[in-house]
């Protein structure tokens, strides 16, 4: 079964493909959207032993769509409506009962790599970077970024990457544990494939008993953490950096543009 948009849901066997299907650069309400609906796809088919994440793009994702991001911004639903959203979107990936992986054939910034982080393994091809952006304008990756990415590589490392936005090289991803393997003369989603064919074999019992226990690990004081960040993201709002961030960005890319059109 393939259910064509934005994102695409491809059942191979006990393997499923949830793939972001030549994706706008930035991700967008409907490309949440879909994305919800790809999760529910996947949490109602109860053999599959592997989902693999991927994309059709030349990038997996640069991160949040700051013209929408603007908009609730102006709405004032921002952390009740979009953050929310996207919180309860990466829980849900997280907490899928089959082993999900990341192929990574593109770069990952900002909420990408946060949905990235969600997946139980990432694999990047040799070429790929990414970064956890969000300090750039104004505010945090309130979305599990922060303690998903401090449970990989620990306070100190995360916190440097986090305070300036530093950009990991596949090298520096399986470096720090952001990154399980590195694809070397063979895509990304290639070897995620490969993975998925090997643990396709496994009794889908084993794969599943072994997900619900790394999730009663790292579901622990969970909500509260969330609770925190969506607390700490409505102090950004309220000082309006965020919506500033977003109108300096926007003006940036409309001038260069513009600048394009001459």
């Amino acid at each position: 079964m393939i259910k064509e948009g934005i994102v695409q849901c491809e059942r191979i066997g006990k393997i499923g493909i949830i793939r972001f299907n030549k994706p706008p650069l930035n991700i967008g309400v409907e490309h949440s959207q879909e994305c919800g609906e790809a999760i529910k796809w996947a949490e109602t088919e109860a053999d599959l032993n592997v989902i693999v994440f991927c994309a059709n793009g030349k990038i997996f994702g640069a991160g949040a769509d700051m013209a929408a991001t603007y908009e609730y911004l102006k709405r004032g639903d921002f952390v009740s409506g979009k953050m929310d959203y996207v919180i309860k979107l990466n829980d849900r990936i997280a907490n899928l009962p089959m082993v999900t992986i990341a192929a990574l054939d593109g770069a990952a910034y900002g909420g990408a790599l946060e949905l990235a982080l969600a997946c139980d393994l990432r694999i990047l091809a040799e070429p790929v970077s990414v970064s956890l952006t969000e300090v750039n304008f104004g505010t945090f990756p309130g979305a599990g970024g922060v303690h998903r990415i401090v449970s990989l590589m620990g306070y100190s490392v995360a916190a440097e990457h986090l305070f300036f936005a530093r950009h990991m090289t596949a090298q520096e991803a399986l470096q720090y544990h952001v990154a399980n393997a590195i694809a070397v003369d063979v895509t990304a989603f290639d070897m995620a494939m490969q993975w998925a064919k090997e643990l396709e074999e496994k009794p889908t019992t084993g794969i599943r008993a072994i997900k619900a226990a790394l999730a009663s690990i790292s579901g622990q004081n969970i909500k509260y953490q969330h609770q925190v960040q969506q607390r700490i993201m409505q102090t950004v709002v309220d000082s309006g950096a965020l919506e500033q961030g977003a109108i300096e960005f926007l003006s940036k890319k409309k001038s260069k543009n513009n600048t394009e059109l001459k």
